[in-house]
């Protein structure tokens, strides 16, 4: 077993990146190793990480395999810790084909997955990646939001746009785009209800 704590934090950025290639070598090369590494970094724990545990005020809150946990978060403390996440609220869950439900936003009726068997009724938490929203709709029917652009930040390889939607915040990144839309501009976005999470929305801690 080898035990790591926060083993690049004193690194600069590119190092960084140069060891963490390195460690994810190392447990390629020697796959009868358990790695138990601890790190506040999400990148680190979603680049070398088969399972991850978070953790909150000395309490494991979420545990699971890397990429489901990431995709299906159990609770807001998760979905936001482990990646951005947009969180917005929602009421009146009604399930509709295996695995999906309708959920109201507001005056917005949502479709999402109900990775979590939330029963017909309740108040939930629609959960979406910034990455997850398109400026172009696919065609299929999805969901659909319009808002209010609040800003617009351009991060090299990538664009980061905040809307209001709904006095919620809501945050796209996409490719970067030769005329991005100027604050107080109406956007509308669109997403698949196959990335979004339904999250319960009280949760113990405990």
């Amino acid at each position: 077993v080898l035990l790591l704590d926060e083993p690049l934090s004193a690194l600069d950025a590119q190092i960084r990146r140069s060891m963490l290639d390195e460690l994810a070598k190392l447990h390629r090369d020697l796959p009868s190793l358990t790695v138990l590494y601890v790190t506040h970094d999400q990148t680190e724990a979603l680049t070398l990480a088969d399972h991850i545990g978070i953790m909150r005020d000395g309490k494991l809150v979420a545990f699971g395999n890397a990429q489901s946990l990431y995709r299906h978060p159990p609770n807001r403390f998760a979905a936001e810790f482990l990646g951005r996440a947009n969180i917005l609220p929602a009421s009146s869950l009604q399930s509709t084909e295996a695995g999906f439900a309708c959920v109201r936003f507001g005056d917005t009726l949502l479709r999402g997955l109900n990775h979590h068997a939330l029963p017909d009724g309740c108040d939930s938490l629609v959960c979406i990646r910034p990455h997850d929203l398109r400026l172009q709709s696919s065609g299929a029917v999805g969901n659909t939001l319009t808002g209010i652009v609040r800003a617009v930040q351009w991060q090299g390889d990538l664009h980061s746009i905040a809307l209001e939607v709904q006095e919620q915040t809501l945050r796209l990144t996409c490719n970067p785009l030769s005329d991005p839309p100027a604050p107080g501009t109406e956007l509308v976005v669109h997403f698949d209800p196959a990335d979004v999470t339904l999250v319960p929305e009280n949760v113990s801690h405990g």
